[in-house]
């Protein structure tokens, strides 16, 4: 199965919804395709990626998410990346891979978003 990323654009902030598995080649090109627009769209204040139905994301696509967030975090007038993981299962890949990692300690993580 391969990876689907939906893009909801809001006034001034942004949610990524991705599906799936995210692997080295097109997957993670789109997935860094939606975060450079992003970027570049200098009214969006806060990026939202939902990972709630993301299977599997490769350390590609990690690199990419960290690497806009660091751009992201950086810029002029603060812009925010917050991740949503709503999938409480404990041994779901993703969770552990946050966990892991220490994105948690990075990155804030929410089961949920509020405007």
């Amino acid at each position: 199965m391969s990876s689907k990323i939906i893009l909801e654009k809001h006034k001034d902030y942004a949610i990524l919804k991705i599906y799936g598995r995210l692997f080295v080649g097109k997957d993670n090109k789109n997935l860094a395709s939606h975060l450079e627009k992003l970027y570049d769209n200098k009214k969006i204040k806060r990026v939202v990626l939902d990972v709630t139905e993301t299977d599997f994301m490769d350390s590609d696509a990690i690199s990419n998410v960290m690497y806009y967030y660091a751009l992201f975090t950086k810029d002029e007038g603060y812009r925010e990346v917050i991740i949503v993981n709503a999938n409480k299962d404990p041994y779901n890949y993703i969770s552990r891979c946050i966990e892991f990692l220490g994105i948690d300690k990075i990155i804030p993580i929410k089961e949920f978003f509020e405007e």
